[in-house]
């Protein structure tokens, strides 16, 4: 981030000095085209400098360690099956409308329950956890650069999902399903 804001304001600095050194007599029309030049220039330089400097940051972020970080975990709940039973917390590898999805209910803050749904891919992972009883956790992992570098600061960089990790109560799984 420190890397947009030196260029950045080299750039101004730069671009308005050279501004500045236009030479015209102190006529009114004259004076104005010095001070289009200045605002002109001053802005060039804004934009040259960001972006140089989201080069650098760029490549400074790419060269940092990565490190992998779990973000907040979401609470699970079962899923009432058509006897009745609860106990289900995930509808695993089925499909709807031809697209496979992991369908679950999520516990809000309120007490209120949210339906979601993630995209089965490699990503997922699912771990039947047997000291678990009645809920489940999904967190998201993720791959950042290391907040403890040096040059962390300097760095520009996105975030890079690892894995969606849903931990269950053993057995709580459901292995198919077909939606329409």
């Amino acid at each position: 981030m420190y890397s947009l804001v030196l260029f950045g304001s080299l750039g101004i600095f730069v671009f308005g000095f050279f501004a500045l050194r236009i030479d015209g007599d102190e006529k009114a029309l004259n004076k104005w085209v010095k001070w289009f030049f200045f605002g002109f220039f001053t802005g060039l330089g804004a934009l040259v400098g960001l972006m140089i400097g989201l080069a650098v940051g760029s490549i400074i972020g790419f060269a940092i360690e990565k490190v992998e970080d779990r973000r907040e975990s979401i609470t699970l709940v079962a899923m009432r099956g058509a006897e009745g039973h609860s106990g289900t917390f995930i509808l695993g590898s089925g499909s709807i409308r031809n697209g496979h999805f992991y369908r679950f209910y999520v516990r809000n803050d309120d007490g209120s329950l949210t339906p979601g749904g993630l995209e089965a891919d490699r990503l997922v992972r699912v771990i039947e956890d047997a000291s678990l009883k009645d809920r489940g956790y999904w967190t998201t992992i993720v791959r950042v650069r290391n907040p403890n570098s040096v040059l962390f600061d300097w760095s520009v960089g996105d975030v890079e999902i690892v894995a969606q990790e849903f931990r269950v109560p053993a057995g709580t799984v459901r292995q198919s399903f077909q939606l329409d």
